[in-house]
């Protein structure tokens, strides 16, 4: 309902009926007293106390109007806390890497709750302080419920084997982010949770304030905002992995520097009785650069791996580095490319993790670090308003040793076509050629058409 000096008669007593002080359902017209005519003191003296209590009522009312305005001028005009950035398997139009506060004259009062009025500070709803945000009555906490509804289909065979097909919905996804200001800066948190493997799964939760991050999201070596737009796969030669962790970030004028430290998780080839230690978290960091349409980063990490077995103990050190970059090309297209090089870093990386390429075991019965490299390369076209095409070519290898049978080297390359009609909803297919060798030099071919279809809230 706007100031009350905005509306007309009728709309203020709907107000006020409202608010449980029910104006009189007419104008009372006292007549003056005449000579002889008796005069009732009573009925006149609470119809004035009546109309006093209105008056009173309305001041209080604008008074409350004014102290919710004066509180909205106070809330500043800041980036709400980082979102998690997606690229591969989202069909929306990309956001920017950080959601932007709404203006202070944006905010918009939305109508009370009709069983009680209460006061206009504390019950009205209202937009929240960042996009697509309301905030949450009688409080300064504001509050967005989001997620999508997808449907992945793919059809391939692999080493001109038969083909095979698949249909599922496990990519949809549902979150809750919530944020307030605070004197320590902004204070939030942000759950999702998506259904792969048929069970519900988190895939972020993490609480900040400030500049400082504790939980699950993606890790602080990965650089998601330089990674290309696909319909379903991930380049190979990328990290792009989600770790608990605690996290402190800097950002200054168009750049960043973060430092974390995230759960060890090592990736060893080890023998039937021996078993990886987690002495120490994994220590990670990035200094990023910015500007409206580019955005570069430098990352690295050091990390300690060890084992234990019987009789026999070691330990070796993991370290890494990677560039990474989305370079603008005119006004709608991007160039994307990045690298990485390390050793002990495979469980990091798409294409090697989970293939125990971490470390082995020597013969002596240390442990060696394995040395991983690879790249990727890709090119994003807006071909209109609703239409876009992205190209990607990646690549990731690991050195040969005669103690490890997994995967030595892959090699992918998709492209793709996406339609958005209109904001949240995508259509994408998306043609993969790729390659892997094993240990022993064999190779596999796989060839792979992914269809999409998503809307997103």
């Amino acid at each position: 309902l706007g100031a009350l000096d905005d509306l007309e008669p009728p709309q203020v007593a709907a107000y006020l009926e409202k608010a449980t002080l029910k104006p009189p359902p007419e104008v009372v017209e006292v007549p003056a007293p005449t000579p002889g005519a008796g005069v009732d003191d009573a009925k006149i003296s609470a119809l004035i106390a009546r109309i006093d209590a209105l008056e009173k009522r309305e001041a209080e009312m604008r008074a409350q109007l004014e102290q919710a305005n004066a509180y909205l001028d106070t809330l500043p005009a800041r980036d709400s806390i980082p979102l998690p950035i997606e690229r591969s398997g989202d069909l929306s139009v990309p956001p920017p890497p950080i959601q932007q506060a709404q203006a202070v004259d944006d905010q918009e009062l939305l109508p009370p709750p009709v069983e009680n009025l209460g006061n206009l500070l504390d019950d009205a709803v209202r937009k929240g302080d960042f996009d697509r945000s309301i905030e949450i009555p009688g409080t300064d906490i504001s509050l967005r419920v989001g997620g999508r509804f997808k449907l992945d289909a793919n059809v391939g065979k692999v080493d001109g084997g038969d083909s095979e097909s698949n249909l599922g919905a496990n990519a949809s996804r549902v979150s809750v982010f919530a944020q307030k200001p605070t004197d320590f800066g902004r204070a939030g948190g942000f759950l999702e949770a998506d259904f792969a493997g048929g069970r519900a799964r988190i895939r972020h939760g993490y609480a900040q304030l400030g500049p400082v991050l504790a939980g699950l999201t993606w890790s602080n070596f990965s650089h998601l905002a330089a990674l290309p737009s696909t319909v379903a796969v991930d380049p190979v030669g990328t990290v792009a992995r989600r770790v608990p962790q605690l996290r402190w970030s800097w950002t200054g004028d168009e750049r960043e520097f973060a430092l974390a430290l995230e759960n060890a998780s090592p990736d060893l080839a080890l023998g039937v009785d021996d078993r990886a230690r987690r002495k120490l978290p994994d220590l990670t960091g990035h200094v990023r650069f910015t500007r409206p349409a580019s955005d570069v980063q430098v990352g690295g990490i050091l990390r300690t791996l060890e084992y234990d077995g019987p009789g026999r103990s070691g330990d070796a050190t993991g370290w890494g580095i990677s560039l990474s970059a989305s370079l603008p090309n005119g006004e709608t297209d991007r160039a994307v490319l990045g690298a990485l090089y390390g050793e002990g870093i495979g469980s990091y990386v798409i294409g090697l993790s989970g293939s125990l390429v971490d470390a082995v075991v020597t013969a002596e019965g240390g442990l060696r670090a394995i040395e991983a490299y690879g790249g990727y390369l890709g090119y994003e076209h807006r071909w209109s308003g609703e239409w876009r095409s992205t190209f990607m070519a990646s690549y990731v290898e690991r050195e040969r040793d005669s103690l490890l049978d997994s995967i030595r080297a892959a090699t992918s390359a998709t492209l793709n076509v996406i339609w958005n009609p209109f904001p949240g909803f995508g259509v994408g297919a998306e043609l993969l050629l790729g390659r892997e060798e094993d240990a022993f030099g064999v190779e596999r071919d796989e060839r792979r058409l992914f269809l999409a279809v998503q809307y997103g809230f």
